[in-house]
């Protein structure tokens, strides 16, 4: 059972980065910089240029100040759970001598082969698949195919010389290495289309060259080991106290060797003779195999890795924080903080609070909160606006986030040192680097006003948007679903995100006059939109059909649809909550939001 933790005040709770050597004297003066300015917490965020070992006794030293010093001003203390992103590795250690828990990634490629010999070297790592297509007219015959597997071995493709002292007789030596697997058959008649399929190691990623199997239980369990626990050992009796949350950062699931089986088990078909389908949209299966690995994967990792962070956080009293892809809506209950990261965009460009992705929808994360009844919505923004970012972004940009439902803050970054190379990690720096650093408290006050107004109330939407990402979503899906909701902005209709579980907590009750309602939490919903989508789960098409049937209205999109024709349509059956008349300028830019608060409208 999660210890009560202390009162959620929004505001900003920067990245505090960590990048360099830190001592107890700057942690202390920077601190006071913070709190001066309004800052109510921060995050320790171990970034490229630490000095101190991370999670040594030493590094644990400087938290324990950093926790005395914010105490004494009264802030909260915050924890970042890598070093320094994606989460996951706890800055390499989980690999560093365990091949056991290596990342791997699918590799697929095609090409296309005139009959006669072939020889191709193929990507390297382990062929899961090598299957030739006949073409006919430039289209694939997926009925008939020829496999090539065996007819792939390794080569060692790198050539050197050395000069050695093996013996006293020869000093000249010829060696191979770097082994590639290669093709080599001879193709009748043709042509064909070659599908290969690799299962290569991640051997470059930007900080550590390899990563973490996410899907694999006993690595999420060695990464809780690490980092998690060793926080616990010296800082548990603060955790629901003075440190209220720990920072999940851009995880997420890809290949596994565990994939294959695991499919099989739970579809009854194999995978791998379909890889295929999951690149070329011509193929029968392609949207079916697509759509079970990517519910595969959905459910691996909630199993794996997100499930055992959360309840293993929920358990111990921290609030657990996430800004990272999703697979679906529904993902975002798993975080006491859900998270996004739009607000990187300066003034005078158009903002980009919804964007199409779960992770780029600042409304999305506050749907979120607000149906999952989590205690805020985060969002980590400000990231790489430059060193020309102004407190005039950062105000546009907090106002604009607070407006969409998001009150918790998280600017990327607070540099700890801005010397030599440090100052080109994604700036800015929103600290005391910046000459207007004293001037920041009053944006903090601005905030804290927004959201003290605000404080108790929700965002009273007669519309809830189904979120497309469980559909797969093709690209012009999810054009279509962004100019949806910046169409249902510039209408005035306030409205919410969410997925087939959040329509399933409802109650759909009927009106006298043959309309229903979705009644849920303090809604009383008028009208679903479903936007454009490749798949629809059959508990999702049930539900619409209840509603439709008892009189509910549903909105059906596809990615072509006419902007005036939707517009005339949502209007019909949702009412806009303000009328305005620009005199000037854009309409479709001004952004307005009604919410409730103990039965009084406020906007």
């Amino acid at each position: 059972m999660r210890r009560n933790a202390p009162q959620l005040v929004a505001g900003f709770y920067p990245f505090w980065f960590w990048n360099s050597r830190i001592t107890a004297g700057e942690v202390r003066w920077q601190i006071a910089q913070m709190a001066a300015q309004g800052i109510k917490g921060f995050y320790i965020h171990p970034r490229q240029g630490l000095e101190l070992p991370y999670l040594s006794d030493a590094f644990m030293d400087m938290v324990q100040v950093a926790l005395d010093e914010a105490e004494r001003h009264g802030m909260t203390v915050h924890l970042y759970d890598e070093y320094p992103y994606p989460s996951g590795v706890a800055g390499g250690e989980v690999i560093l001598g365990q091949p056991q828990f290596l990342a791997t990634r699918l590799v697929q490629r095609s090409w296309d082969l005139s009959p006669g010999p072939v020889r191709l070297v193929l990507p390297r790592g382990k062929v899961l698949f090598c299957r030739a297509y006949p073409l006919e007219n430039g289209q694939v015959d997926w009925e008939r195919e020829v496999d090539l597997l065996t007819k792939v071995g390794v080569i060692l493709s790198e050539e050197s010389y050395v000069e050695t002292g093996l013996t006293a007789y020869n000093r000249k030596r010829y060696f191979a290495s770097a082994p590639a697997p290669v093709l080599e058959a001879t193709l009748e008649g043709g042509p064909y289309r070659l599908f290969v399929a690799v299962q290569a190691l991640v051997e470059e990623h930007k900080y550590w060259g390899g990563f973490v199997d996410v899907l694999n239980p006993e690595a999420a369990q060695e990464f809780i080991r690490l980092t998690h626990e060793r926080y616990n050992a010296r800082f548990g009796d603060k955790f629901g106290k003075q440190i209220v949350s720990i920072f999940l950062d851009e995880t997420e699931p890809g290949w596994s060797s565990r994939l294959p089986q695991a499919f099989l088990e739970e579809y009854g078909y194999d995978l791998i003779p379909l890889l295929p389908a999951l690149v070329d949209p011509s193929h029968p299966h392609h949207v079916k195999v697509a759509k079970d690995l990517h519910r595969l994967q959905y459910k691996l990792f909630l199993a794996a890795f997100e499930g055992p962070i959360s309840r293993w956080c929920e358990e111990r009293g921290l609030l657990y924080a996430a800004e990272k892809p999703s697979l679906r809506f529904a993902q975002l209950a798993y975080s006491h903080l859900p998270g996004c990261e739009p607000g990187h965009t300066k003034a005078g460009a158009e903002m980009d609070l919804l964007g199409p992705a779960l992770r780029s929808n600042a409304r999305a994360a506050a749907s979120a909160a607000y149906f999952y009844e989590k205690p805020a919505a985060l969002c980590e923004c400000y990231h790489s606006l430059g060193w020309s970012g102004t407190l005039q972004d950062a105000k546009l940009i907090a106002e604009g986030l607070l407006l969409m439902g998001v009150t918790w803050l998280v600017p990327h970054g607070f540099f700890y040192s801005t010397h030599a190379l440090k100052k080109h990690d994604a700036p800015p720096s929103f600290f005391f680097q910046m000459p207007y650093w004293p001037l920041f408290g009053h944006l903090s006050r601005r905030v804290d006003a927004i959201a003290q107004r605000f404080d108790g109330s929700f965002i009273d939407a007669e519309v809830i948007v189904v979120d497309p990402t469980a559909g797969l979503p093709r690209r012009e899906d999810l054009e279509a679903y962004q100019r949806l909701l910046h169409l249902l902005m510039q209408v005035r209709v306030d409205f919410l995100i969410g997925d087939t579980d959040v329509l399933q907590a409802g109650k759909i009750e009927k009106n006298p006059g043959g309309t229903a309602e979705l009644k849920i939490r303090d809604l009383s919903v008028k009208l679903v939109i479903l936007p454009p989508m490749q798949v629809m789960e059959e508990e999702l098409a049930a539900w619409l059909d209840d509603f439709q049937a008892a009189g509910g209205a549903v909105l059906r999109l596809d990615a072509a649809f006419d902007p005036e024709d939707t517009r005339s349509r949502i209007l019909e059956v949702a009412r806009p909550h303000l009328a305005l008349t620009v005199v000037s300028g854009d309409e479709k830019w001004l952004y307005t939001v009604t919410r409730k608060k103990g039965g009084r409208r406020l906007w």
